[in-house]
């Protein structure tokens, strides 16, 4: 006794429905990929930096001169050159208002400048790297004498 579809048929329409199903994903993987690629950039910087920084004297004092040296290195523990660098100081318990230290390449991914903490007490440094269109921020705490 024949059946009716044939088995072939029922398989070719099982087989189209497997492709009708994955053809949206294949092009829905294929527009990501594309729009991932578009936004890569040979040697561009990613942002997944490592910010240290360092002062001179080790434990700043109020109102004296303090050098600032700041360290970028990229994930792979490359130094990162070319880059714009600051560091934002405020006092944690007051509104000192703006203090801004702009800090100059040294090479090597160093990047220093001097400042003053205007008072004694806990102070966040702010430090704000920009390279290539990326900006990466961290928050350094000290205590100043």
């Amino acid at each position: 006794m024949r059946t009716w579809p044939p088995r072939r048929v029922l398989y070719f329409r099982r087989a189209l429905w497997r492709r009708r199903r994955a053809l949206p994903a294949a092009g829905l993987a294929l527009a990501l990929l594309a729009a991932g690629l578009a936004g890569c950039r040979r040697g561009a910087p990613r942002g997944n930096w490592s910010l240290t920084l360092s002062t001179v004297p080790a434990v700043p004092a109020a109102g004296q001169s303090t050098r600032f040296v700041l360290h970028v290195v990229r994930a792979g523990g490359r130094p990162l050159s070319g880059a714009s660098a600051q560091l934002s100081l405020k006092m944690t318990s007051m509104d000192m208002g703006a203090n801004v230290v702009q800090l100059a390449p040294q090479g090597g991914g160093n990047y220093a400048g001097s400042g003053q903490f205007t008072m004694s007490g806990d102070w966040d440094c702010q430090a704000a790297v920009e390279a290539g269109g990326v900006t990466r921020q961290r928050t350094f705490h000290y205590k100043v004498e």
